[in-house]
């Protein structure tokens, strides 16, 4: 099979034409990528910020959708030909976590992508229980970002930080999670509060319905977010950035217990986390890894029913994917980029 391969951590993903095709194990499937979305964690892992979970060589992508081509002798209630998405945390199915719908914190959970090979490619053997099927209405270049760019926010802001209808959110960062973290939070039925320092990316907040907006360069910015919410500060914040910039400003946003959801991140930044203003205001701080299983099936229902709409913004052939990575990191794709395979 083709692939594009990472051999050296911080140089370009090399074209192999005759890699291995996967076998898939008695439990599992074997899917035919057809579209795999790139990440900026596909960058930080590239740059061998993932170590030693990433061992070379490395087949990244984490986010895709194909159709099965094979079938373990256990798998049951699987179809070959079945249009489908995978959740790309495998987990154990065993542990207090996994029992409890918090298979994302699983231990002993595997990852394409990471410490598997990943969607970079035309093949990905998966286990059955990890598939999502797809249905009518969603193409898979939509389908191949739902398991990170949709189902990481939903799983943010309406699992972890429960948003009400009614209530004020701030989304920090109109990126790839975002242009859908907007769309998620209006279906619920908030009054929506976009930040970012790029005025591209505002207008695009303003044309996916957030109720306002405002340039975190700006050094009234906390004034201005406090005078939208009758002086208080917003109920809600989640910071897709999750820098210290980006923590010090925010925090200040959000109202006297209100909760703080953090679900960005970047290596050797850490936060300072000042326990007096936690204990007066008593803020509620939520780290956010990933999403559950659930979490994805919900993000498939809610983009069949045209409820949310995945953006994507440039596409590329499997052997495009440096000019991919160059524009994510160049800041030039604007919601996900998605390989087509």
């Amino acid at each position: 099979m083709r692939a594009m391969v990472l051999r050296e951590f911080n140089t370009p993903l090399i074209l192999d034409g005759e890699m291995k095709t996967p076998r898939p194990g008695p439990c599992d499937v074997l899917i035919r990528v057809k579209a795999c979305g790139i990440c900026r964690t596909d960058l930080k892992i590239s740059k061998g910020l993932y170590k030693p979970e990433v061992t070379l060589p490395h087949v990244l992508g984490h986010e895709f959708s194909g159709v099965v081509e094979q079938i373990g002798s256990d798998v049951r209630g699987v179809e070959i030909g079945q249009p489908a998405v995978a959740y790309f945390y495998i987990t154990c199915g065993k542990c207090r976590y996994c029992l409890s719908g918090e298979e994302n914190v699983c231990s002993e959970m595997t990852r394409p992508g990471f410490e598997q090979f990943g969607g970079f490619a035309e093949y990905v053997a998966m286990p059955a229980a990890s598939l999502v099927p797809l249905g009518e209405g969603i193409s898979f270049e939509q389908a191949a970002v739902l398991p990170d760019a949709v189902a990481v926010p939903y799983h943010a802001i309406s699992r972890l930080g429960k948003l009400e209808r009614g209530e004020s959110i701030l989304i920090v960062g109109v990126g790839g999670l975002g242009v859908h973290a907007i769309q998620i939070a209006k279906v619920l039925g908030a009054q929506v509060i976009a930040a970012d320092v790029d005025e591209g990316r505002l207008e695009i907040a303003r044309g996916l319905g957030a109720d306002q907006v405002v340039n975190a360069r700006d050094t009234d910015r906390v004034d201005r977010i406090r005078s939208l919410t009758e002086g208080y500060g917003v109920d809600m914040c989640v910071d897709l950035v999750g820098t210290p910039i980006s923590y010090n400003w925010a925090l200040d946003a959000t109202r006297k217990g209100g909760r703080y959801v953090v679900v960005g991140y970047a290596a050797n930044q850490p936060l300072a986390v000042d326990t007096v203003p936690f204990h007066l205001n008593e803020w509620k701080l939520i780290g956010c890894r990933g999403s559950t299983k659930q979490d994805l099936i919900d993000a498939v229902d809610l983009t069949r029913r045209g409820l949310i709409k995945p953006i994507i913004d440039k596409v590329y052939q499997l052997e495009q994917a440096n000019e991919g990575m160059q524009d994510l990191e160049a800041g030039k794709i604007l919601g996900r980029g998605v390989l087509q395979i």
